[in-house]
């Protein structure tokens, strides 16, 4: 049996939310809560050690901009692998956003024992598709997300860099008239 307590359904309901933020922007500042310094190498797993040492946006075609992270993978005397998920997260968002195939360092790509591995990957603000279609800005705090079976860590995106993805956006927004 269910009983309830006080008189209207709907007292109170409001009031209990007032301090309540949207899902994205909640575990983006959770998340930014335990953010790793760029250049720091930390242990995604038993194998492989891993960092992103800078962003660069890249704006070269039509279908919108994206972040090229730059990377580091280093493995142990064991082959590691560069971890399976690596994407930015907004606090505009829910969703974290894919890669390009375009990276020189893919996603889950090996690494052999006693060596490291040093590119770029292609990340895409979430929910761009690609298609040319127009882009949701990113509010801040924006991450990266790097992800393995035994771990996530957090790289902050410089303000710096997601004024300019956001820019670059707007741009492309304009000719598509949104």
């Amino acid at each position: 049996m269910l009983a309830a307590c006080g008189g209207d359904s709907d007292s109170g309901s409001t009031a209990a939310n007032t301090d309540l933020v949207p899902a994205g922007e909640k575990a983006a500042q959770n998340a930014a809560e335990d953010v790793t310094p760029l250049g720091e190498l930390v242990e995604v797993d038993a194998q492989t050690r891993f960092t992103v040492t800078g962003f660069k946006v890249n704006s070269s075609d039509s279908l919108g901009p994206w972040i090229e992270a730059s990377v580091r993978g280093e493995a142990n005397d064991d082959a590691g692998a560069i971890p399976f998920e690596i994407a930015i997260l907004c606090a505009s968002s829910t969703e974290t956003g894919g890669w390009q195939a375009d990276s020189t360092v893919s996603l889950g790509q090996e690494i052999p024992a006693g060596s490291f591995l040093e590119g770029f990957i292609s990340l895409l603000l979430p929910e761009d598709g690609r298609y040319g279609e127009p882009i949701k800005p990113c509010e801040e705090p924006a991450l990266v997300k790097v992800s393995s079976s035994e771990k996530t860590v957090w790289f902050a995106i410089p303000s710096d860099v997601v004024a300019e993805i956001n820019s670059a956006a707007e741009t492309l927004n304009s000719t598509l008239g949104s």
